[in-house]
């Protein structure tokens, strides 16, 4: 069950980056470094929003650069 939770937070991480890049890229404009950590209490694999919640953190930190 660790290993499975691992990997989809990983799956989320790897969107997250890639709705970053999608948003950079549509600016026109190159991603400076960025390392992005994503740390919830919402449960994965509930149907809570764990999802959603990464794109949001995805498109929060794109708005903040």
């Amino acid at each position: 069950m660790l290993k499975k939770r691992l990997r989809y937070r990983l799956i989320l991480l790897q969107y997250s980056k890639a709705c970053l890049y999608k948003v950079y890229e549509k600016a026109g404009e190159t991603v400076p470094g960025v390392r992005i950590s994503l740390t919830s209490d919402i449960p994965v694999t509930r149907g809570l929003g764990s999802s959603s919640s990464s794109i949001v953190l995805g498109v929060m930190g794109a708005n903040k650069f």
